[in-house]
């Protein structure tokens, strides 16, 4: 259970996450930005795939396929069913992504298939698209008493398909970090922070071996020379316009995360496209 002061500051972020983000990124996308040829391409990643397309469905195989098919990379969201298989899916429950009222973690996976067959294992998505993603990331999801199985889960299935060096395990929550840690050390780590990047950068800053992502308005900048000297990962998002893109791409950042990379996406290894689209 979080500590009260931190639930107060996530439903604050997330209504700025919500609302006043909005505004404040299509402000910030209006001027043409030129592409520094002297900063390396970023990794472009699709956070859930793709979210918000009228048509694909976000943590599905179709989704996680699209942002591969454009050259990114993508992000999921891992959770136990009742019989403790790894499924992707964001939510407890399948009501907003996928129509039904059942908590995923009442389902078997049988029953989670006849009720919502959209709804992959991770196995599933990592033999599929495993080796043609430049690079995955997985949130792991605090589910309580399980978070060591899942964590452990997650590990084996990595080990399995070689992929442990292509993924990177998210969260936003310390405590799942520090699971991470323990269960699956050899792990590459990153801790998400939406508005206010106070207590990341304090974790961060503190353990030294974990990297960190999040809104790209709120990234502190003193911590890159840390994230830097360790090798840790630098990620922000979300980078939903061309040129928020260019001018995140010529400060450094090698991972962007964004919502539709169906409107960012550009062959494998190359540039993000600059100016404004048509949105």
């Amino acid at each position: 259970m979080a500590e009260p002061a931190t639930l107060i500051e996530r439903i604050a972020e997330n209504l700025l996450y919500d609302k006043a983000r909005r505004v404040f990124d299509a402000v910030y996308a209006w001027p043409r930005r030129t592409v520094l040829s002297s900063v390396a391409a970023p990794t472009l990643v699709g956070h859930r795939g793709l979210t918000g397309h009228p048509s694909v469905v976000e943590n599905t195989l179709g989704a996680f396929q699209l942002a591969v098919d454009r050259g990114a990379g993508f992000e999921l969201d891992v959770r136990l069913t009742a019989d403790d298989v790894v499924v992707v899916c964001h939510d407890a429950s399948l009501s907003r992504a996928h129509g039904r009222s059942e908590l995923v973690s009442a389902l078997s996976v049988a029953e989670l298939r006849a009720a919502a067959p959209a709804v992959p294992t991770l196995g599933e998505v990592l033999a599929q698209l495993g080796d043609a993603a430049p690079a995955i990331f997985i949130e792991v999801k605090h589910i309580g008493a399980k978070l060591r199985t899942l964590v452990g889960l997650v590990r084996d299935a990595l080990c399995a398909r070689g992929l442990v060096a292509k993924c990177t395990l998210i969260s936003l929550d310390t405590a799942v970090i520090d699971v991470v840690r323990d269960v699956f050390p050899e792990a590459t780590r990153a801790l998400i922070f939406l508005a206010s990047p106070r207590r990341a950068r304090e974790y961060v800053e503190h353990c030294r071996d974990t990297g960190l992502v999040g809104w790209y308005a709120a990234f502190p900048e003193g911590c890159r020379q840390l994230l830097h000297r360790h090798g840790l990962v630098e990620g922000v998002g979300f980078i939903n316009w061309p040129s928020t893109a260019v001018a995140f791409r010529n400060r450094g950042f090698p991972y962007l995360f964004t919502d539709r990379v169906d409107f960012l996406g550009a062959p494998a290894g190359g540039p993000v496209r600059s100016g404004i689209s048509a949105r």
